[in-house]
């Protein structure tokens, strides 16, 4: 990955450096920023060849710190929404963002279901570009954006 948000030290933006960013319209969610925390692997030059964000349920008031809620982006409430709903990651090879249904509800992008599977093994993977609209469980919509410019030095 070679991209990063518009943002950091020295920015007019209160934005992170971060590699992607999730949001819905309104601010209903509170933005989600995919940062160098979710890198789970890098290649020998220190680019990033595994990243992965899970989306899932958000825990009931009261319960926050429960351990069954462990998603990274908590997207709501609604029962239809796994715990563990979808997973986000980097495939390095095709140099794109994915997301695919980490449990046997759908994922639907940009219009498109993305169905799962009774183990949560064999979702369907789909194929995220700038501003696609990811919809889980008739929840809010949100989008995933990348950045719009390559800053010239660029965090590791």
């Amino acid at each position: 990955v070679k991209v990063v948000m518009s943002g950091g030290q020295g920015s007019k933006t209160a934005e992170p450096y971060a590699y992607a960013k999730l949001a819905t319209k309104g601010d209903v969610l509170p933005p989600f920023y995919v940062t160098n925390d979710f890198v789970k692997e890098r290649d020998s030059s220190g680019n990033p060849t595994r990243i992965e964000v899970t989306l899932g349920r958000s825990p009931p008031p009261g319960q926050e710190n429960a351990n069954a809620f462990r998603a990274d982006f908590h997207i709501g409430q609604k029962m239809k929404i796994s715990k563990m709903h979808a997973i986000l990651y980097w495939n390095a090879d095709q140099e794109k963002f994915y997301i695919k249904s980490i449990c046997k509800n759908a994922v639907k992008v940009d219009g498109h279901i993305y169905p799962g599977s009774p183990d949560g093994q064999q979702g369907q993977s789909a194929a995220l570009v700038s501003r696609s609209k990811i919809e889980i469980a008739d929840g809010v919509p949100i989008y995933f954006l990348l950045p719009s410019m390559l800053p010239a030095n660029k965090p590791r």
